[in-house]
């Protein structure tokens, strides 16, 4: 039999409403915030091994996950809404034991931080994944407006998760980020708005997906050379861009910093002119005398000049 080891890990309090009103039993949609609030310390542990391991896979193993395991630790408090939250171990594998901390102790701390900063009305702590506050914001969602749910760890401050909390954590959510990126791409197309006031362009970065930005009369005629020769070309540009707090891709340039047009060494070169225009240079290069031997029925017998058909003979009128 596997010999079981726990280490506290976080107590969770349910306060107010009817959790006070309770009698000594529990709500079961308690059991969604536990479910929750493991989803957000598993989904943040895993972005943070993300960072740490930028050059392998985009996700971790799926031991990873395997080796965190929550269960419900000691005695229940008054009127059974708190409970001991412990990290749970096989003292006989190999995962880490529960005297040495890791990714997922790292990102329930990161969790308590980003609370405190709410509550405190910062900035939000930058040390949580941005990628992850959509689902922090789900915490407390099954609880009334006069209820709260609270997490502490042993020895500190407890951290709440309220109405008000919530509300705090959706505006970040929903406010974009503004941050100041270098990007590259082919300007797909450009409307200018006035010889003073410059105007908007769309540009396919080389990420895929097409953003819209903006620019100034003096970045005009680069964007328009770029628009025109955008068959061979690259613009590039430092600007500030926006972007959701909850995923990474860019939603729109605000501003133009620098931009240039460059080309790779590794970019092929498109030729633009037309077909007819290329034919007709190809005619005028060569001498008068190369025509004179050209076959005349060409239409009539390509098979024959292609794939070496039997040819056909044009009827005598």
């Amino acid at each position: 039999m596997s010999r079981i080891v726990e280490r506290p890990f976080r107590e969770i309090a349910f306060i107010g409403g009817r959790f006070d009103e309770g009698g000594g039993s529990p709500d079961l949609n308690v059991l969604n915030e536990l479910r929750v609030y493991r989803k957000v310390v598993v989904e943040t542990a895993k972005e943070l091994w993300r960072w740490e391991n930028p050059a392998r896979q985009l996700d971790p193993p799926p031991e990873f996950e395997a080796g965190f395991r929550l269960g419900v630790s000691g005695s229940m408090g008054a009127g059974c809404s708190r409970m001991s939250i412990a990290r749970i171990w096989d003292a006989d594998s190999d995962r880490a034991l529960p005297n040495e901390s890791d990714l997922f102790d790292e990102a329930a701390d990161r969790i308590d931080r980003t609370l405190g900063s709410l509550r405190d009305g910062r900035h939000i702590f930058d040390g949580m994944p941005i990628s992850e506050l959509g689902e922090l914001a789900k915490l407390g969602r099954s609880l009334a407006p006069d209820e709260s749910v609270v997490l502490t760890k042993s020895g500190e401050r407890g951290e709440t998760v309220d109405s008000e909390i919530r509300r705090r954590l959706k505006c970040k959510v929903l406010k974009p980020t503004l941050k100041e990126e270098w990007l590259k791409g082919k300007v797909q197309a450009m409307e200018l708005r006035s010889v003073r006031e410059g105007g908007s362009f769309k540009i396919k970065l080389d990420y895929g997906y097409t953003v819209p930005g903006s620019f100034t009369a003096e970045q005009e005629p680069v964007i328009a050379e770029a628009l025109r020769s955008r068959h061979t070309v690259r613009l590039k540009l430092r600007g500030l861009c926006e972007s959701p707090p909850t995923r990474g891709k860019i939603r729109r340039i605000v501003e133009v910093y620098d931009c240039e047009i460059t080309q790779d060494a590794d970019e092929p070169v498109y030729d633009s002119r037309s077909v007819l225009r290329i034919f007709d240079e190809i005619h005028k290069s060569a001498p008068e005398s190369a025509w004179d031997h050209m076959p005349t029925g060409g239409a009539r017998n390509y098979k024959h000049y292609l794939y070496g058909h039997p040819k056909e003979e044009e009827e005598e009128e």
